[in-house]
């Protein structure tokens, strides 16, 4: 790097520099320079991911150009160094203030981080750091304040922050709460919300409105569990999900008409993901309107839906729609005449961009379509999905291949015939047909570029759960894991099925996958 320009470094350094993905605005940037009360010793440790420290270390120049970059964005650890008292751990703080006092200019963004190893919250002592930050970094303009949460956020006690941030010189500057409490106080605050943002929020409160259009809180996610939830504006609303609420769609959920639900659209331009949970009429969304249409004359119910706000280029004009990302279907029927590859090329071309697709009956223990794939092979069934839905990584199938899979294991030699497997006097289990599931598993991962994870409903003993107890189905649940071996012309992906559920010949594995997934770590392949 050292050969390059300043120009350059300045150039490559801001293409690092990227934006939060849900709300750079009020998230900030992606990367937080990460700092704690110590004098002593440096955080490095806390830091290694961030490229701006990183560059910084290269050369003196380098980290000149380096430095707004790596001062845009701090994230404030406190009580995270043992102190006698409060007031040497605020003494502290005000030092390492004191010594960067020429960087404070650059600083754009500030979260104030409470150590997991302390328990409590101490109101008195962080506003304290918050009134020095705000004194010191004049130029701030977004303040959040990740341990303000559940108990510890009450109103009252949020009022001199609130005030401090008010009277701050920089009229960009707000604060932002990661959501407010479910319980509200007694009584409201007399002070202006205007600067005050909430991540997000549980809407259940005859508080919010007042909230919102009374004193100008911003709320970026909102949770609705109630029938009016349209008939707010929530400026700066970024998501909406609309929950269930009940196990059939509500005629009196206020949104009577397409019409109805633009309006609340056109009220909100800068929401970009609405989901829609079982208790709304989706086919209220225009989008989910369009779908239905596009299907006929297959017949569909919507489940439960989301769809996100896609930037899209019109003939050079960039523009945006609405497009379903996920996608819960609660029946599907074939129209004969036509067959269920017809049915699948419709909702593949009708879904272009939905990388969740599930079948599922939204009424407790009934059956979605055993027969939507009837007398399809398990291949088929696997090339007709991979052919029609490429971007999907989440696939449920419901009750919809089982059927098919015991007709073909029952039609390999020395296994039991089907009529003798599907009575209800017959004795089988899960391990039986494993292999045969776990082949359909890795035929739909050829098949499907994108899938990750895939999960189907068995019937117990076999049996078609009309025949049994309607609640007692099983969940077979699969990772899908890719690896690239070779290269060039050579070039191939090699492809692992692991079942986690109902049973796992590999259980060692099945955990290692299910702590990468919620840990967001890569998946390694194991060695064979």
């Amino acid at each position: 790097m050292e050969t390059l320009s300043d120009e350059i470094i300045h150039c490559i350094l801001d293409s690092l520099d990227e934006g939060h993905q849900v709300s750079p605005k009020y998230m900030g940037p992606q990367h937080f320079l990460r700092i704690t009360m110590h004098l002593d010793k440096d955080d490095t440790q806390k830091n290694t991911r961030n490229p701006f420290y990183n560059c910084s270390l290269v050369s003196h120049r380098i980290r000149r150009i380096a430095l707004p970059f790596l001062f845009r964005a701090l994230g404030i650890i406190v009580e995270a160094v043992t102190f006698p008292d409060d007031g040497e751990e605020i003494t502290q703080f005000k030092t390492i203030l004191a010594r960067n006092a020429d960087l404070a200019r650059l600083v754009r963004h500030v979260q104030i981080i409470h150590s997991p190893k302390r328990k409590g919250y101490n109101v008195h002592k962080n506003y304290q750091f918050i009134a020095m930050v705000l004194a010191a970094f004049l130029e701030l303009k977004c303040m959040q304040l990740c341990s303000v949460t559940g108990d510890t956020f009450k109103l009252d006690s949020q009022i001199p922050v609130i005030q401090a941030v008010n009277q701050h010189p920089s009229t960009d500057l707000c604060i932002v709460y990661p959501q407010l409490p479910r319980q509200p106080d007694g009584h409201l605050p007399s002070i202006s919300l205007s600067r005050v943002v909430c991540f997000w929020h549980d809407s259940n409160s005859q508080h919010t409105q007042i909230l919102v259009q009374e004193l100008g809180l911003r709320i970026l996610h909102i949770q609705f569990t109630h029938t009016d939830w349209h008939l707010t504006t929530y400026p700066a609303i970024i998501s909406i999900t609309r929950c269930d609420f009940d196990s059939e769609p509500k005629s009196d959920d206020g949104i009577g008409s397409i019409e109805m639900f633009c309006d609340f659209l056109d009220r909100h331009p800068s929401l970009r993901s609405l989901s829609l949970g079982k208790g709304f009429l989706q086919d209220r969304a225009p989008w989910n309107a369009a779908l239905l249409n596009d299907l006929k004359p297959h017949t569909c119910v919507l489940h439960d839906t989301s769809a996100n706000l896609t930037p899209l280029n019109h003939g050079g004009t960039q523009t945006s729609h609405w497009q379903l990302i996920r996608v819960t279907l609660g029946s599907l029927e074939v129209d004969p005449s036509l067959g269920v590859a017809n049915l699948m090329a419709k909702l593949g071309a009708a879904l272009p961009q939905v990388t969740n697709l599930s079948f599922e009956n939204p009424r407790l223990g009934q059956e979605f379509n055993p027969y939507l794939f009837w007398n399809l092979s398990t291949k088929d069934i696997a090339a007709l999905l991979g052919s029609n839905f490429p971007k999907v990584k989440t696939l449920h199938l419901s009750d919809t291949v089982f059927d098919n899979i015991v007709q073909e294991w029952s039609s390999e030699d020395e296994n039991p015939h089907y009529e003798y497997l599907t009575h209800p006097a017959s004795r089988n289990n899960f391990s039986d047909i494993q292999k045969s599931c776990e082949t359909f598993l890795w035929n739909l991962g050829s098949s499907m570029p994108s899938l990750d994870c895939v999960s189907f409903r068995i019937w117990p003993n076999f049996v078609h759960r009309w025949q049994t107890h309607p609640n007692i189905g099983i969940d077979v649940h699969a990772y899908i894991v890719r690896r690239q071996s070779g290269t060039g012309n050579m070039s191939q992906q090699d492809i692992e099925v692991v079942v986690t559920s109902p049973a796992s010949t590999n259980m060692a594995r099945a955990h290692q996958l299910l702590r990468a997934r919620r840990g967001r770590l890569p998946v390694a392949m194991p060695f064979t």
